[in-house]
């Protein structure tokens, strides 16, 4: 009874995969489809309009098979959206889905993903089980973290080397050389079972490697040190062939042994725990309270893949602290730690300082190359002598008018116009404004301890130019100093646009070097050396342009420019306001500063 039973339903199943589903008319032509975006939007009756489709945040049909996903491409504010088991072949309508972070496409009859190169904000990406055998759409998807690719026909993983991948599941393909993926450091979950691997090395080379699945795949003879390399590293690794258990090293120094998760776990953070008892030579045991008391210091410079502090608040008598290069998002377990007087957290991923708000005893700060927009938790810290703030997003440094006592201060790389506010700074002795928007710096007239002044790239003031002039008589550093009023500069969403040649203005229009804004707007890009001429996508928009001539085409549409882009000293230079435009990016131009402030449409 069970057999017939599954019989009848698999034959229903099949008949109904066999019928057109088509709506007979309205926005959403798949019928399907328009169910799902019915009950999504709690719209059973009357028309669906563009205006409704925009209002839908996510959506998961669950009944039957989509012919069409016509109309779906007017829901331009939808985040997640799941499109398993659903027949689908053409995804032509996604191409304008630019917000999506979750997609599920898996277990459709999707050859063509070209649609997808403009979700720009996608995060993770589920297409097992389709046709698919070209990644390259894939390649300039920096935001991807998850990526599930099993049962297609791909044998090239080339084109995802540079995505920040965690996730990597590519079981069930074509995959022979996975020498791409060495690249790709940020890899913790790789699954390549039931490919045609032969060379395991370059998975040697992924520093935070957790889990590898490499089962029927006819590895080389190599294959069987190189995993059992990543098995003694801690990774852990399926395989056909037959790994030995670990052995204890031979040597001085003991094996670290890190505490089993529970409630007893004092340090939260694996890699963190590992530092801390080597720092205390307490390799094995249970870390307790009073041996965290017994930490003074804590350095760290090479990237540990620390993602957690939690535990750190029991340190109270510790001192210094360094660990740049992790992922250090929460600083909360310093916040009670009043002894320590130098703290460096460069390269990690703070964007809020407020744990940090009451540690007035701090007298050496380093946050360089964060996420940090506001710096006023940092007000209060008037003891500070050393400040590095460069490569974040802040623009307001009036929270660091109190800091009389600064000697080194570095704003290097963040959008900031006025250093007024930092007067009181009377003892400073290097100062690092490169790459910022300051033109006045009339503040550093009563700085007379100053011997170190670094402004690469500042389009200074008749009025600071004098003063720099004079500065160097008397014996401050000024390093890589261009003071170039007249030369323009680009900013694209708040950070410089770094430039292999030097913008120009021609006929009005500023034009800049074609692969520094297309890069930096994220826009793929095609060099014919015969024509001269050069076409850019982004987000489903395609435009052409031809040195030499002013006519150029957006989606196929002539248009006239005001100036022809036009090769200087090797470089090809294009009209930056034009090209901006016409990728969905707002364009103003600060004529005061020379600037143009792109803002792109995320």
């Amino acid at each position: 009874m069970f057999k017939k039973t599954v019989l009848f339903i698999v034959s229903l199943l099949l008949m109904l995969g066999c019928m057109p589903t088509y709506a007979a008319s309205g926005l959403i032509l798949d019928t399907n489809l328009e169910k799902a975006v019915r009950k999504q939007l709690k719209k059973p009756d009357g028309d669906l309009t563009q205006a409704d489709l925009a209002n839908l945040n996510s959506l998961y049909p669950q009944e039957g098979n989509i012919a069409t996903l016509e109309g779906l491409q007017y829901a331009v504010n939808i985040n997640s959206l799941f499109l398993t088991d659903v027949g689908i072949r053409n995804i032509s309508q996604l191409s304008s889905l630019t917000k999506v972070t979750f997609l599920g496409i898996n277990g459709n009859q999707i050859e063509d993903i070209h649609p997808l190169q403009s979700m720009s904000q996608l995060n993770k990406l589920v297409m097992s089980g389709n046709r698919v055998t070209d990644l390259s759409p894939l390649n300039e998807l920096r935001q991807i973290t998850d990526l599930l690719i099993g049962g297609n026909l791909i044998d090239n993983l080339k084109p995802i080397s540079r995505l920040p991948l965690r996730w990597l599941v590519a079981d069930s393909n074509r995959i022979k050389d996975v020498s791409a993926l060495r690249d790709i450091k940020s890899l913790e979950y790789v699954f390549l079972e039931k490919n045609v691997v032969e060379d395991a090395s370059p998975l040697l080379e992924l520093p935070r490697l957790k889990e590898l699945h490499i089962e029927k795949n006819p590895l080389n003879t190599s294959a069987q040190a190189v995993l059992q390399q990543l098995s003694d590293r801690g990774v852990k690794v399926t395989t056909d062939l037959t790994l030995q258990a670990k052995e204890p090293k031979k040597e001085e120094k003991t094996p670290i042994q890190l505490t089993p998760p529970g409630d007893d776990k004092l340090i939260k953070d694996n890699h963190l725990e590992t530092l801390i008892r080597e720092e205390l030579k307490k390799p094995s045991g249970l870390l307790t309270k009073n041996d965290m008391l017994s930490l003074r210091s804590l350095f760290s410079l090479e990237r540990q893949s620390i993602e957690s502090l939690e535990g750190l608040q029991y340190a109270e008598n510790l001192e210094k602290l360094y660990l740049t290069n992790n992922r250090i998002r929460n600083l909360t377990p310093l916040m009670h730690l009043n002894k320590l007087t130098e703290v460096a957290l460069s390269d990690n991923e703070i964007v809020d300082l407020t744990p940090l708000q009451d540690m007035t005893q701090l007298t050496d700060l380093d946050l360089s190359d964060n996420f940090i927009k506001d710096l006023s938790p940092l007000s209060r810290l008037t003891s500070l002598t050393s400040l590095a703030l460069w490569d974040n997003y802040f623009q307001d440094v009036t929270p660091l008018a109190g800091m009389k006592d600064m000697q080194l201060l570095s704003l290097a790389h963040n959008p900031v116009r006025d250093i007024s506010p930092l007067s009181g700074m009377t003892e400073l002795d290097s100062i690092f404004l490169n790459d910022t928007l300051v033109v006045d710096l009339s503040i550093l007239k009563n700085c007379k301890q100053l011997s170190g002044l670094y402004l690469n790239h500042n389009a200074l003031n008749a009025v600071s130019q004098t003063l720099v002039e004079m500065l160097k008589g008397q014996n401050v550093e000024v390093l890589d100093i261009t003071t170039f009023p007249e030369r323009v500069r680009v900013l694209v969403d708040e950070r410089f646009l770094p430039l292999d040649s030097k913008p120009v203005i021609d006929e009005g229009s500023t034009l800049v070097p074609l692969r520094g804004i297309f890069e930096k707007l994220g826009a793929t890009v095609t060099w014919d050396a015969n024509s001269q001429s050069v076409t850019a996508t982004r987000e489903g928009t395609t435009i052409r342009l031809q040195v030499g001539s002013k006519e150029a085409a957006i989606d196929g549409t002539g248009r006239s420019l005001e100036v022809a882009p036009k090769l200087i000293d090797g470089s090809t230079m294009i009209p930056v306001r034009f090209v901006a435009e016409a990728l969905g990016c707002e364009v103003h131009w600060d004529p005061a500063n020379k600037l143009v402030l792109i803002k792109t449409k995320k």
